[in-house]
C-alpha cells in the first residue's frame, strides 16, 4: 500500500516520493428519474418520499466510506474557491 494512514509508505519515502494533497473543486449531484414508477411524479407523496430519501442519505457516511474522507459536504451548488461562496449558508437538508 502506497499510503498507509495517510503517510507515504517508508519505502516509497526513502526513495523521494512524497505526499502532495491539494484542495479540488469537485461536485457530486444525485438524481431522482422522475418517471420511475416508485420515486417519479409530482404528487404530494411521491415529492414527499423523494424528500425523505434524500434527508435520510447520510452524506458523512459517504465521504468516510467511499471517499476515505478524501471530501467535505456542500451546502449550495457554490463551493469554496468559487466566486460567490457563501460560508454562512446552510441546506435546509442535513
Amino acid at each position: 500500500m502506497a499510503i498507509p494512514q495517510n503517510k507515504v509508505a517508508p519505502d516509497l519515502a526513502a526513495r523521494g516520493i512524497a505526499l502532495d494533497r491539494s484542495v479540488e473543486t469537485e461536485m457530486t449531484y444525485t438524481f431522482f428519474n422522475m418517471e420511475d414508477p416508485v420515486v417519479g411524479g409530482m404528487s404530494k407523496e411521491r415529492i414527499a418520499l423523494r424528500r425523505a430519501v434524500a434527508m435520510a442519505y447520510d452524506n458523512d457516511e459517504e465521504i468516510r466510506v467511499i471517499r476515505q474522507n478524501q471530501a467535505m459536504p456542500l451546502q449550495s451548488p457554490v463551493p469554496p474557491g468559487v466566486v460567490g461562496y457563501d460560508p454562512k449558508y446552510r441546506s435546509i437538508i442535513r
